[in-house]
């Protein structure tokens, strides 16, 4: 039998709240580039550049469900699959959206990493029940060079001011 040594339960996912005028300057922006693709004749790009800005529309305005997250002698539970230690390679804590997240790297291709949200869970407890079974990467939730560009894109083209 599995003893379960932690469990919470988070959101699915970061909610990041967007400024009505945000959805303002993307509509604009999105009808330029439509234009464009519509001379062009490129209908399919069209096609997805709406699809981009409905996901971006829901994303932003569904709020994400609450999941169950678990923590066993044997491994972790996550959205109902259980990930052994022998399936895991490593983990770190990264901020994401104002919320603390646990990233565990897996050894599989898909996924390749699990991101559960740590709401009202203690870091260092989280971490000692990781530490013997996976090691801790200091440097796992640094950004890496595709975040830092969009980062510096979204500072630069600041939508929602």
């Amino acid at each position: 039998m599995d003893q379960t040594t932690l469990k919470w339960q988070a959101p699915s996912r970061p909610q990041i709240k967007t400024n009505p005028k945000f959805y303002s300057t993307l509509g604009v922006l999105v009808l330029a580039v439509c234009l464009v693709l519509f001379v062009a004749g490129q209908f399919a790009l069209i096609a997805a550049v709406i699809a981009v800005l409905f996901a971006t529309y829901v994303l932003s305005n569904v709020p994400p469900e609450r999941i169950h997250h678990e923590i066993t002698q044997s491994g972790i539970s996550y959205v109902g699959k259980v990930y052994l230690w022998d399936d895991l390679r490593s983990f770190g804590f990264k901020v994401r959206g104002g919320y603390t997240t646990l990233l565990v790297n897996t050894k599989e291709v898909f996924p390749g990493q699990l991101i559960l949200i740590l709401e009202k869970v203690d870091l260092e407890e989280v971490k000692r029940l990781l530490l013997p079974h996976i090691p801790f990467e200091e440097r796992l939730g640094d950004k890496d060079w595709m975040e830092r560009l969009m980062q510096n894109a979204s500072k630069f083209l600041a939508l929602d001011r």
